[in-house]
């Protein structure tokens, strides 16, 4: 039998099973829910899903075990993976009988039954016969909904990916970003909102810059040899390359396998030149020193070439960025220094006198 009495802020929609006697049903105010709900809640205030726009159901039915009736933001091989459900098992199994006391999270469900997060939470409690698990459920449903908040749900459920369980893969967070940046291009209001780190998100967006920029070029960058650090080194100068310059170090990388530290130090070496004409020229003087490389005749860049890919490096940091701090290195630290700067001050000599020679 139901109690006729209702707290302000429950709603009892069915019986309590035994051992939860003592535990609203249905509860909608966050200073009510149990600590480990509390959480979630607080958490899924951020994205703009407030008190108000869930409920907390202390018995949901459990979720569809079909990936069409979840929302998976992991690669599907990770869907709820099976070491990781025994796990929860294990955890679970001494709360069988009274859920109250379970410390683990509520899953996240829409008011269709739709699975946002909780995927291996869900299958290791159908593993222990379980028929409901504690839930926090939104208002709103998954089926139908506008694509504004069905983004609004993705980011949701990306974002508790991404600060419990397995970490999403690098390739997982790029493609949700690339998504969700449909809404939000903020680097700050993405990172904050998927829980990942403010470079990270700049460095998908600036790939993404650049990939669009070479689509309008003509040049295809679904290539090994170009990936996302790439990209992202040349979305980061986009305004300073002109399309000429753009394409010709996306050539250069296609042709001979440039990395994307050795592709940085170019980019660095061509920021002190005025012209595009003298870009450029720099760029075929790289791609001259690697045409081995390019011939396939060679197997690594020249000496030389190494050496201004290495210094191009230094270069990209401040004096004080290069002082070693830990004192037992100190010392050896500023003899290689000082041996570095002989070396080259012989090399610079050399190569002024073989360029004099040259005319």
């Amino acid at each position: 039998m139901v109690d006729s009495h209702v707290t302000p802020g429950y709603s009892l929609r069915i019986h309590q099973p035994k051992g939860n006697l003592f535990m609203p049903q249905v509860i909608t105010r966050m200073k009510s829910l149990p600590p480990q709900a509390q959480l979630v809640a607080a958490k899924m205030g951020m994205l703009g899903f407030e008190e108000g726009s869930w409920r907390y159901e202390m018995n949901t039915p459990l979720a569809s075990p079909l990936p069409s009736e979840s929302l998976q933001v992991r690669n599907i091989k990770d869907r709820a993976p099976k070491m990781r459900v025994g796990h929860y098992v294990e955890i679970l199994k001494p709360y069988t009988l009274n859920r109250a006391n379970m410390l683990m999270p509520p899953v996240i469900v829409t008011d269709d039954g739709f699975l946002l997060d909780g995927n291996t939470r869900t299958e290791a409690a159908r593993r222990l016969g379980w028929q409901t698990f504690p839930a926090l459920v939104l208002n709103d449903r998954w089926n139908g909904a506008p694509q504004a908040l069905q983004d609004q749900m993705m980011k949701l459920a990306t974002m508790f990916n991404t600060t419990h369980g397995k970490d999403l893969a690098p390739g997982e967070i790029e493609r949700l970003v690339l998504l969700l940046a449909r809404e939000d291009t903020s680097a700050a209001n993405l990172a904050r909102q998927l829980q990942v780190s403010r470079t990270t998100v700049k460095n998908v967006l600036y790939s993404k810059d650049a990939r669009d920029r070479a689509a309008e070029l003509g040049i295809d960058v679904n290539s090994e040899k170009i990936t996302r650090s790439h990209l992202s080194n040349l979305g980061i100068q986009a305004e300073k390359l002109t399309d000429p310059v753009f394409a010709a170090i996306l050539n250069l990388v296609l042709k001979t396998g440039l990395n994307a530290n050795e592709e940085r130090a170019l980019i660095t070496a061509l920021g002190p030149l005025r012209t595009e004409q003298d870009k450029l020229e720099r760029i075929a003087a790289e791609r001259a020193s690697l045409d081995g490389v390019a011939k396939g005749y060679a197997t690594k860049p020249s000496t030389a070439a190494r050496m201004r890919q290495a210094l191009g490096n230094v270069n990209n940091h401040s004096a004080g960025d290069l002082v070693e701090t830990n004192p037992v290195n100190g010392k050896m630290h500023a003899e290689v220094i000082e041996t570095a700067i002989g070396r080259l001050e012989d090399t610079l000599r050399l190569q002024q006198k073989l360029n004099s020679e040259r005319g």
